[in-house]
């Protein structure tokens, strides 16, 4: 199983709008073959710091989620609201 953490970081005053479009994102990620999880954190401390977090079958199911409609169509959006690039980083586990 791959793990992925990814951070993101949204302009001041863009967190509620990247939290309201990651909805549908999410509720279609969900449903993909060899995906276990795909959920939004959003920090406690800073409202402007989301971290998604996600749990695939295998890096081959990891690339085809980044391959759908739906991820070329809705993360483009949420990285205009963003300060900068998304922190992604993916962990196998044993």
């Amino acid at each position: 199983m791959l793990i992925v953490h990814a951070d993101v970081f949204a302009k001041p005053g863009n967190g509620d709008e990247i939290a309201a479009i990651a909805q549908a994102l999410i509720t279609a990620t969900q449903a993909e073959e060899g995906c276990h999880f795909y959920n939004l954190l959003r920090d406690t401390t800073d409202a402007n710091h989301f971290k998604f977090v996600e749990g695939w079958e295998s890096r081959d199911a990891l690339s085809a989620h980044v391959k759908t409609d739906h991820f070329k169509e809705i993360f483009p959006k949420i990285t205009e609201l963003s300060e900068k690039p998304a922190d992604v980083k993916s962990y196998e586990v044993n």
